[in-house]
Parts: structure tokens; C-alpha cells; sequence
């Protein structure tokens, strides 16, 4: 068949073809109205791929599938089963556990598109491979998301993906995931007109004229429209005041209603029931007293056909005008037909859903029987939308709330904060179980630290804890107020308030979750040993125990970053082998932050980056802005000023830092670091003032606050600083802390007292692994040395400042202490580590973490489960920074990364 008035969209279908043939792989979105020819553009592109030797992998959407998740994914991907053996362990498992194929815990969306993008590079290797995805409107949510997640992904395959969607308000728009859109347009007038006479020759001009104006250049309402004329012209003028569509469904329906009664009520079964297989559409008519042999006089109108062991409409439209003119009563008789044929029980239960007017707790249960079985397989958003339908048919009030606090929580999982939130005030007003309220709290309280929503707040929480007759859970809501606390910077007052409803609790309901309490309503607490409290998390599972092992991490950071890592670094193991790959985001992004404060930029490097991406993928808005600011610090210690530029860039415009005051404070020490390590000390100043938003954050802030104040001949400023650090150094048992402040006197002393306080801040630093710290001290402390003219020993403390900084990665800081040492007459400093930090400036952040693993010996399949890529994606980074290096073999990597990209032990 040829296409008429569609030769830029076949040209651009044709050039992707080529272009997948040279593994550049695109995708395209073709968008329209019903009618428009999006079908007949995909079925062209089918035709053109298969002639140059593709694999086509096809899924289509149909309207009533909308409950069954990755339903259409597992149509899209089954003929590439023989390769799930070569994918990742997880990956593999996330797959077949959202397919049904293998028990489990409920796979992450993440693990599923990644399986899905290494299942489609291995086959692109034998084949080049077109994906064809129709009436992606109305495909399964989950697998639509991954259909979207792979059209972003497809460069430097041997792959395409072609997808066809109406453009409509109600439906998702997945546009942006594609390389490119087609919006083909109306077809002319003179192309209308021979199509017109395509299908009816000698058409008089009056009757052209009708079509022409209702068709509008729609290229099925001028196929259609041209089949019922002249025989109808009087039905046709009538509809002249519809829209387009409206006008091709009155079309339908003026054959429909030619037909015999029976075959209509068999019409509006198969209609119904778009994703059942053709004997339980023929079960379904034999018990509303039909027969399949009804059906023959709309085969011979060319209104539906049986394919592929289902019954085919000729056009969506048919079906869907169809189904929507029917009555109420009439839909809800051919539901219950079709649940009473259902051989699947997921099926069942949503035609039987279908099919009740009013409560009925029975259907409720089965409704809730598939959101568990979704939720399960990680169809989340599936899961949501069968809780809300559960909840909408049970009689019980509580059956009600339980239901939408369930669908709630499983939006929030779905990346759906809005939704969540929506279900979650529908809930409050009806929850009067003490166990529902605590878990609306548990719903809202995990949304305010992954989105942008404002929870409960530090009131609420405590006093819905107070009326919490569970002591064990009311304890546990005093622990998110603590944590509202720490994460908010709350006042003095609110603390108290948190602290004495903990000392109030029993003891024995929970020692450890108690301590991590008190350490988070009030940094001065010391958290002693969490190597107990991490016992605690032996075995755990669910969610809120993440959340909890996160604040363990938290509580630790006051007192021993060191320590504070080793709890990130359990809880980040921890998520990784229960793939819950969005806490592991948030640990990640903790840990890279601690590490950063370590001093262990490179690490703090790799976490970082590795909890953006992840947050980016799963839309987790407070974590991938805390990233960003963790790594904007970091970066800005490396010396990176233009990435540390366009890392603040990126996340001043996240809304999440205007609402979680951490944020906030993150991005004011990396502002204002980045002016510090440029020598603007005002600047600086101004900016590391901001930290004051968070008190632990501008804890460990305040010693560049104080460098940056002494800088610009404001140290009187800083002193209420110095006090509280001192004071929480001694509580807290820190040496790091003493490091700090010593360090800080220094810069605000003269003479011997200032020889006094850096030696004894280089003394407490050796204590710490703090080592971007200490060489900060032995630096400012050999450029003190230099300008009181003792010069040999200066020598020796910008000597071991130089390689400090240089073990670390922060190239700036390193080429500053050569500079010193140059200046301090040091003839032929060693400038190999400023080489090496150039070279590896110009890898990538995902060329440089590839790099670093393949660096300790890992396989590109153990990198790609690491990193959450592809074992070929990783290939490609490597590749690239193999060249970029100028290196050939995976063992130069170690020596050609050196101390800027080394793993530190």
C-alpha cells in the first residue's frame, strides 16, 4: 500500500532504518488523533525493517489492559528469553520476577529497564532490531515507563524503537523520552480528494465538498465517510458539528446499528474484553445466551477479525465507540460475562470489578488480591490503581482507608508523590485504627524525604505518637520527628519537646531506635557504638527499616564520621542485596557525602554520581538534589571549577532545597568552598553563612566559615562557632572536630598561640583518616610558616600538605601547595599529579567510575550490576576512556588514573 501526503514522515522512518543499520540507534513518536495514520506509518516502517533482515519485537496497547503490569512488555521482549542467562544476576531476577516467571521480593523499575536494554544490545549484535510499540496510550503504565526509559538509551545500538500514541490530556505524555516526535498533519485538499476518489470513483462535487469539510484531512474519516456516501449524505450533514473523531465514532456506530441485535451485545463482549483470548470472548457471548456465530455478520462488515487466537477490531476507534455508547447496565452484563470465562484470576477480578454497581466486599478482595500480585512484580503504579478501585468498592469505612493508605504508599513507590498525596488525604479523614493512622504517618513521612512534600510536622508527629497505644510505633514516629529535627534544623524549643517524649518511652520497647533518637533531636548526644544498633538490621526487609538504618547513619555523623561511613556502607550492602535500589540511592548519596568530609573525594566521587543517576532514573527529587550538592562539594575541592559550576547550576533549579533545609545548607558549603578555593574570602564568607540552615551540616562547615572570615577581616563574626564546635568536639569525643577548631584558633590567633593551636591541630588530625583536613591544616599552617620566614619548616608541612592532597584527588589544593613550595624555594616540585589530574578531567563521570572499577579487577557484568548500566554500556565507557587516557589494556588503568581516580582502600 502507498502512502499518500506522507512522504516526509516515511523519509524520516526511512532514515532511521539506515541509521539503526550504522548502530545509531534513535527513537521516534508518532503522535496524532485517532485516524490520523500513525497505524499505517508504523505498519510501513514494520514492512521497511523486515525487508533489510530486522528482528521486530511488537506490543500494542489495548484500552482495557490498563490493570495488568508489564503486560506488554513480556508481548515485546519473549522472543529474547533464551538471553535473560547473559544478564546481570539482578537484573535477571528483577525481570523474572515482574513477568511471573520466579518468586521474589518486589523488583526495582530501575533493575527492569536495564534487563530490558541488555536483553536488546545482545540481540542487536546478531540482528539490527526494530521495537514497535503501538497505542502506547494505551499501554500498561509500567511497561510504557520502560518503553520510555529505552527510547532514551538507544544511541550506539544496532536498535530502534518506534512507538505510536494519540495526543490527548488524559493520556501520559512520553514525548521527551524520545529522540524525535512525528505529528503527521491533515492531509491536504487535493490529496483528500484523491483519496475520495480512491475508494468512490465519480463522486459528485457536492458531496466531495461534505466530506472534505468533515473529514478535515483526517485520513480514516475520509476512508470511512466516503463509505457511506451516498447512501447516507443526510446522516453525514447531521454530524457536521462534531469533532473529527467524534465524527469517525458516529461513523462506527451508523454500522454498528445495521447490524442484528445479537451481534451487537457480541461486539460489545469482544470490546470489552480487548485482552482476552478468542474462547474466553466466545465463552463470555455463550453465557449472556449469544453465540460465536453472531459475530459473522461484523466480520463480514470488516468491523473486527480473528487474529492471532483473539478477535481484532479494524480500527481502536470501533471498539472504544463501541464500549463508551453502551449503557451502564450494558457494560457492567458483559464484565460479568467475561469474569465468569476468565481462566486468569487477575482478569477475572478486574472485569468482575468492572461489572459492580455499588460495594460489594467480595469483588473488593479480589481488586486487592491483584494490587498484592503487582506489587509484587513491581508494577506499582498497576498496584495503585487496583488499591483505589478496591477501596472504591468496600462498604467498610476502614476497609476503605486501609485500602487507600495501601495505594498511597504503593504511589509513592511509583514515583507518584502527587498521586500519593492525594490518596493519602482522601485516607485521613476515615482512619480511625491507630495502626492505619501510624501508617499515613509512615506513607507521609517517607514522601517528605524523597520528594518535595511538606510531611507532618515535628508536632504532629509527636502528638500522633502520643495517642499511638503501640509503644514500639509511637516510639518510632518520635524518631521521624527527631529526624525532622536533624533534617530541618528546628529550633531549640521543638528539640526539647522531641527529647523528653523519648525519655518518657519505656525502657526495653527499643534502646537502640531510642538512641538514635536522642542523637538526632540533639547533636550534642553522642551515639557510642552502633555496631549493636546495626545488629538490629539483621535480617530486616521492609522499607521503614531502611529509613530507620539510614537515621542509625545520621546519628552517628555528629560525633564519628568514620564510624558514620561503616553504618552507610552497611546500610548501601544492605539495599543492594534486597534490591531496594532506591534506598540504595539515598545511602549511596549519604555515604558520598560523609566520605566527602573524610576527605575520600574519589570514593565520595562514585557515590555520589551513582545515587544522581539512580534518583534521575526513579525520580527521587530530594536525594538526586542532596547529590548534587554533595557533589558540587566535592567537585569544588578537586578543583573542578566549571563542573562545580554547573553542578550548583543544576541544583538551584530543584525545588527540593528551598523545602529540606540539609539541602539547602549542602549547597551553601559548596558555594561557598568553591569561592574559598579561588580566594573570594567575602564572597565565601556570605555564602558558607548559609550553612547555618542545618546545624550538623554548618558543624562541619564552620572551619571554612572561619578560614573564609579570617580571609576577609572577619573573625569576630565566627566565635559563637568556635564555642559550640569546641563544646561538641569534647561531648562527642571527636578528634576530627578538634582538628577543626584548633585549625580555626589558628587562623584567629598570632604569634606562638597560633604556632600552638596548628600543631595541635595537625596533632589530632593524625588520629582521624580525615585526610583532605589535614593536609588543609599542614598547608595553612606552611603558609603561616612562610610568612613568618621559617621557612625550612614550612618546607616540610607544605611538602606533606602537596601529597595529602594529592593521595586525595583535590588537584587545586595540591597545585596550591606546589605553589607554596616553589615560593618557599623548593626547586623541581613534582608536577606528574597535575598531569594526571588534567587526563582524567576529561573522562566522564561514568568513564571514570567504569574505570575505577574495572581498576580493582571487576568484570564489565560485575561493573554493569554495580553501576546499575548495561555489561555492553559499560564496554562503550571504557572504550572511550581507554582513548582518552591513551592506554590499551584494562591493567594500565591503575597507573593511568593514579591518586585522581584510585579507589582508596
Amino acid at each position: 500500500m502507498t502512502l499518500v501526503g506522507r512522504a516526509g514522515e516515511l523519509a524520516a522512518l526511512e532514515e532511521l532504518i539506515a541509521d539503526t543499520q550504522k548502530a545509531q540507534g534513535r527513537s521516534i513518536l508518532i503522535r496524532g488523533d485517532a485516524g490520523i495514520g500513525k497505524s499505517a506509518l508504523a505498519w510501513e516502517v514494520e514492512r521497511a525493517a523486515k525487508a533489510e533482515g530486522f528482528t521486530v519485537l511488537r506490543c500494542a496497547g489495548v484500552r482495557s489492559g490498563s490493570l495488568a503490569g508489564y503486560a506488554g512488555l513480556h508481548d515485546l521482549l519473549r522472543p529474547l528469553f533464551g538471553g535473560l542467562g547473559d544478564l546481570p544476576d539482578r537484573q535477571r531476577a528483577a525481570l523474572e520476577i515482574s513477568f511471573g516467571r520466579r518468586e521474589g521480593d518486589s523488583p526495582d523499575r530501575l533493575l527492569i529497564g536495564l534487563a530490558t536494554m541488555g536483553l536488546l544490545e545482545e540481540a542487536s549484535t546478531t540482528s539490527p532490531t526494530l521495537l514497535l510499540v503501538e497505542d502506547l496510550h494505551w499501554l500498561d503504565t509500567s511497561t510504557a515507563a520502560v518503553v520510555a526509559f529505552v527510547a532514551a538509551r538507544l544511541g550506539g545500538l544496532s536498535a530502534s524503537l518506534v512507538a505510536t500514541t494519540r495526543v490527548d490530556p488524559a493520556y501520559p505524555d512520553w514525548e521527551s523520552a524520545f529522540t524525535t516526535s512525528l505529528t503527521p498533519a491533515p492531509l491536504d485538499d487535493d490529496t483528500s480528494r484523491a483519496l475520495v476518489l480512491d475508494h468512490t470513483p465519480g463522486l459528485d462535487d457536492t458531496l466531495m465538498g461534505l466530506i472534505l469539510e468533515q473529514a478535515r484531512g483526517n485520513p480514516l474519516a475520509l476512508a470511512e465517510l466516503s463509505a457511506i456516501v451516498p447512501d447516507d449524505a443526510v446522516s453525514l450533514s447531521s454530524t457536521k458539528r462534531l469533532p473529527t473523531t467524534r465524527r469517525i465514532e458516529s461513523t462506527f456506530l451508523a454500522e454498528v446499528g445495521l447490524l442484528p441485535e445479537a451481534t451487537r451485545s457480541a461486539l460489545l463482549i469482544a470490546a470489552a474484553g480487548e485482552d482476552a483470548p478468542y474462547d474466553e470472548i466466545v465463552a463470555a457471548i455463550r453465557s449472556a445466551g449469544g453465540s460465536e456465530h453472531d459475530l459473522i455478520p461484523a466480520e463480514r462488515f470488516h468491523l473486527l477479525q480473528v487474529q492471532n487466537n483473539a478477535f481484532v477490531f479494524r480500527h481502536p476507534l470501533i471498539s472504544s465507540s463501541l464500549y463508551e455508547s453502551a449503557g451502564t447496565l450494558e457494560k457492567a452484563n458483559a464484565h460479568q460475562a467475561l469474569a465468569g470465562a476468565a481462566k486468569d484470576a487477575g482478569r477475572a477480578a478486574r472485569h468482575r470489578a468492572s461489572g459492580t454497581l455499588g460495594f460489594d466486599e467480595d469483588v473488593a478482595a479480589e481488586i486487592e488480591a491483584t494490587a498484592i500480585a503487582a506489587a509484587q512484580q513491581g508494577a506499582w503504579v498497576e498496584a495503585t490503581g487496583a488499591w483505589r478501585r478496591a477501596a472504591t468498592l468496600s462498604p467498610s469505612p476502614d476497609d476503605r482507608a486501609r485500602r487507600l493508605v495501601a495505594a498511597a504508599d504503593s504511589a509513592r513507590q511509583a514515583a507518584a508523590p502527587g498521586e500519593a498525596a492525594d490518596l493519602v488525604g482522601q485516607a485521613k479523614p476515615i482512619a480511625t485504627d491507630p495502626e492505619l493512622i501510624w501508617q499515613i504517618a509512615q506513607t507521609e513521612w517517607m514522601l517528605s524525604v524523597t520528594a518535595v512534600y511538606r510531611g507532618p510536622s515535628t508536632a504532629e508527629l509527636v502528638t500522633l505518637a502520643q495517642g499511638q497505644p503501640n509503644a514500639a510505633k509511637g516510639l518510632e514516629m518520635l524518631v521521624w520527628a527527631a529526624a525532622t529535627c536533624y533534617l530541618q534544623g528546628q529550633t531549640l524549643d521543638v528539640r526539647r519537646t522531641v527529647h523528653e517524649q523519648l525519655e518518657s518511652v519505656p525502657d526495653g520497647v527499643d534502646d537502640v531506635l531510642r538512641s538514635v533518637g536522642f542523637a538526632l533531636a540533639d547533636p550534642q548526644v553522642r551515639f557510642d557504638d552502633p555496631t549493636v544498633a546495626l545488629k538490629r538490621f539483621e535480617g530486616k526487609v521492609s522499607e521503614s527499616d531502611g529509613h530507620l538504618l539510614n537515621l542509625l547513619a545520621f546519628a552517628t555523623e555528629n560525633s564519628n564520621m568514620q564510624t558514620a561511613e561503616s553504618v552507610w556502607s552497611a546500610a548501601v550492602e544492605l539495599y543492594r542485596n534486597l534490591g531496594q535500589v532506591a534506598n540504595e540511592a539515598a545511602g549511596l548519596c549519604g555515604r558520598g557525602v560523609v566520605r566527602a568530609v573524610l576527605g575520600r573525594l574519589d570514593l565520595a566521587v562514585m557515590d555520589l554520581e551513582q545515587s544522581i543517576q539512580i534518583s534521575q532514573d526513579l525520580n527521587l527529587g530530594v536525594v538526586l538534589a542532596m547529590g548534587l550538592a554533595g557533589l558540587a562539594r566535592v567537585q569544588a575541592m578537586q578543583g573542578y571549577r566549571e563542573r562545580t559550576q554547573e553542578t550548583l547550576d543544576r541544583l538551584r533549579l530543584r525545588p527540593e532545597g528551598e523545602v529540606v533545609a540539609r539541602i539547602a545548607a549542602m549547597g551553601a558549603w559548596a558555594s561557598g568552598l568553591l569561592a574559598l578555593q579561588h580566594g573570594r574570602f567575602a564572597e565565601a564568607f556570605a555564602e558558607l553563612q548559609g550553612t547555618s540552615a542545618n546545624p550538623p551540616i554548618a558543624l562541619w562547615a564552620g572551619a571554612d566559615l572561619v578560614e573564609a572570615a579570617a580571609g576577609s577581616q572577619q573573625g569576630h563574626l565566627v566565635s559563637d562557632w568556635v564555642t559550640l564546635a569546641e563544646t561538641t568536639a569534647e561531648s562527642a569525643d571527636s578528634d576530627h572536630l578538634r582538628m577543626l577548631v584548633h585549625r580555626a584558633r589558628a587562623l584567629l590567633s598570632y604569634g606562638d598561640e597560633a604556632h600552638q593551636h596548628f600543631e595541635l591541630s595537625i596533632e589530632y588530625g593524625a588520629r582521624t583518616e580525615a585526610r583532605v583536613d589535614v593536609a588543609r591544616s599542614q598547608l595553612l599552617f606552611g603558609e603561616w610558616l612562610r610568612r613568618e620566614r621559617r621557612i625550612r619548616e614550612a618546607r616540610s608541612h607544605l611538602a606533606n600538605a602537596k601529597r595529602g592532597f594529592e593521595e586525595a584527588g583535590a588537584a587545586i589544593l595540591a597545585t596550591r601547595a606546589a605553589a607554596e613550595l616553589r615560593a618557599a624555594g623548593v626547586a623541581n616540585v613534582d608536577t606528574s599529579f597535575e598531569e594526571q589530574a588534567e587526563m582524567s578531567r576529561s573522562l566522564t563521570a561514568q568513564e571514570l567510575l567504569a574505570a575505577q572499577l574495572a581498576a580493582t579487577g571487576l568484570t564489565n557484568k560485575e561493573i554493569a550490576d554495580r553501576l546499575y548500566l548495561s555489561p555492553r554500556t559499560v564496554g562503550a565507557h571504557l572504550h572511550r576512556a581507554f582513548a582518552k587516557l591513551g592506554i590499551s589494556r584494562r591493567s594500565q588503568l591503575q597507573q593511568a588514573i593514579g591518586g585522581v581516580g584510585r579507589l582508596a582502600s
